[in-house]
């Protein structure tokens, strides 16, 4: 078993000159920028073949996702499904292809998302609040954190939201208050390291 786990958006990639997929895919070689790349990521099930949501899943929609700027979204889609069939059987095929409809409607509300808080983002660029890291622009980038994090819930899912983005919440969570700390003008410096310490104490 070679399953790995694999904690940011990365997928596991190995340089080859003469193929880039286990297959050949109906769809033509992969995009410019994913040339001289091997994917290859395999999926776990358990013994009734259900399919164990994990963070490789989410490895496989980001590697095709990645091209979206070079392909359409029907033929990245399109790459996904063809993956997906190539190394899965029923019933986990159907539930990974509704874990990727979730998938997409996440994406798609995250889009809206950063719309609307771009606007409010480049105002602090523009002013340069941004570089002193003000309590009113950490309060913002939260504020965008904990929206995407309730967007995760009611897309994905209990179980595809701790698969994918559990790890990734629980750092955010942790950098945001490392800038607090270090944000706050009423701690000296002996006071902000003890709070940096004891906060560290508290990560896994």
């Amino acid at each position: 078993d070679h399953q790995k786990s694999v904690i940011d958006s990365s997928p596991e990639a190995i340089n080859t000159e003469t193929q880039q997929l286990p297959y050949e895919s109906e769809h033509g070689d992969l995009v410019s920028s994913l040339r001289g790349i091997y994917f290859d990521r395999d999926l776990a099930v358990d013994e009734n073949g259900n399919l164990r949501i994990s963070s490789d899943l989410k490895d496989i929609f980001d590697f095709f996702f990645s091209a979206i700027e070079e392909e359409s979204l029907e033929t990245v889609l399109a790459r996904i499904e063809e993956y997906l069939n190539y190394k899965l059987e029923e019933p986990a095929l159907s539930q990974a292809l509704q874990s990727l409809e979730s998938y997409v409607a996440y994406k798609t509300a995250v889009m809206d998302l950063e719309l609307a808080f771009s606007s409010r983002i480049e105002s602090f660029i523009t002013d340069g609040s941004m570089s002193s890291l003000s309590g009113s622009y950490l309060d913002l980038i939260d504020e965008r954190l904990q929206l995407l994090k309730s967007i995760r819930a009611e897309n994905l899912g209990l179980e595809m939201h701790e698969a994918f983005y559990s790890e990734r919440e629980q750092y955010d969570a942790y950098m945001i208050e490392r800038l607090r700390i270090n944000a706050d003008q009423a701690m000296n410096s002996e006071q902000k390291s003890a709070a940096l310490e004891s906060l560290d104490a508290q990560m896994p």
